[in-house]
């Protein structure tokens, strides 16, 4: 049977049962913020903390937020808890699941909790830059104008030792010394500023990894995605992407060329070979499905595409097939926030 990525269930009703107590903070915060920022976790202590600290830590906050981490580990007494009643600010609020939701479902619990219109989601393990709610409150008038659903932001990568990312094959770095010269050569006509919406076509062709979909501060509107079912834990490991998919084609998806967060690039659950491998069926399932639905797109590029994934399922990599190789480096490097573009600011 083949999936439907434009169909999305009611996931609210899986999680309906389970109850999330407050166990520090006053709730009634909830509904008189404009922004809530979102904190799923799991037995993170050491990580969380810097997440916690970016999102309190807002300079020239123009917009009013609360923090909320909804914590999936069950004990009663544990490390999280302690590190939250270290916290003197009253804008965080600490809920704790009865019963391990799971990710995504946590992810949906947190909607659920959250009163306010505007919900952004930060990873337990990433944190934000200090301009994060100026830079979103500088952009409202934007969102209300195209009525937005969901709002996506560039961002940085951090690695364990401390490196900007980096790309160790020799082709790779000579595409991508091609695509700095050609940034900086015509810079002032390929220079994107604003909102550029994401549409299926582009997502069949660059993937979703060049729209950000780690959440560095992605933001919802809150009733859309409840309207939406939330996250289906049934598309592991790709569920939120496969939201972002179904917003694209029901509602509308912007991305921002502004870098906003930093995601941490560690050994961590995505990066396992086992989920990396589960995350490129996905891929490749979707792939096939928008084909199907941009029929001129794919009779130039399906053949590529399943090659490309192929390999990468056979060698367990992520190595991109050099035709598709350089239309993505072109498009992050020039027309995205990424690497190129950050270094020539």
């Amino acid at each position: 049977m083949e999936l439907d990525f434009f169909k999305n269930n009611n996931n609210f009703e899986k999680i309906q049962n389970v109850k999330s107590e407050c166990l520090f903070g006053d709730e009634t915060l909830l509904s008189q913020v404009d922004i809530t920022i979102c904190i799923p976790t799991y037995k993170r202590e050491k990580t969380l903390k810097e997440a916690i600290d970016s999102a309190l830590q807002q300079k020239y906050a123009s917009l009013s937020y609360c923090v909320i981490v909804v914590d999936n580990n069950t004990d009663k007494d544990n490390n999280t808890l302690k590190l939250i009643q270290t916290y003197t600010d009253k804008r965080i609020l600490y809920f704790k699941n009865e019963k391990n939701l799971g990710m995504f479902n946590n992810w949906n619990r947190c909607f659920e909790i959250a009163k306010s219109r505007w919900v952004a989601l930060l990873h337990d393990d990433d944190f934000l830059k200090t301009d994060y709610i100026d830079y979103v409150n500088s952009l409202l008038p934007i969102i209300k104008k195209r009525n937005l659903s969901c709002l996506c932001f560039a961002f940085d990568r951090l690695y364990k030792d401390g490196r900007k990312n980096t790309l160790v094959k020799k082709e790779a770095k000579r595409i991508k010394s091609i695509c700095k010269r050609l940034y900086s050569s015509f810079i002032h006509i390929f220079r994107r500023k604003g909102l550029t919406r994401i549409t299926t076509p582009l997502v069949f062709l660059f993937g979703g990894n060049s729209f950000a979909i780690p959440s560095c501060g992605i933001l919802f509107d809150r009733e859309k995605l409840l309207e939406s079912g939330g996250f289906n834990e049934d598309f592991y490991p790709i569920s939120d992407f496969v939201l972002l998919l179904y917003f694209m084609h029901k509602r509308e998806v912007y991305f921002s060329h502004h870098s906003v967060g930093i995601y941490r690039w560690e050994l961590n659950e995505s990066l396992k070979t086992e989920t990396r491998n589960k995350s490129l069926e996905g891929s490749k399932a979707y792939t096939i499905f928008l084909g199907k639905k941009h029929k001129i797109l794919n009779t130039f590029f399906k053949d590529e595409l399943m090659r490309e994934k192929s390999s990468q399922l056979e060698r367990k990599e992520f190595v991109p097939s050099r035709l598709l190789f350089v239309i993505r480096k072109l498009y992050d490097d020039i027309f995205l926030y990424s690497d190129a573009v950050r270094i020539y600011e």
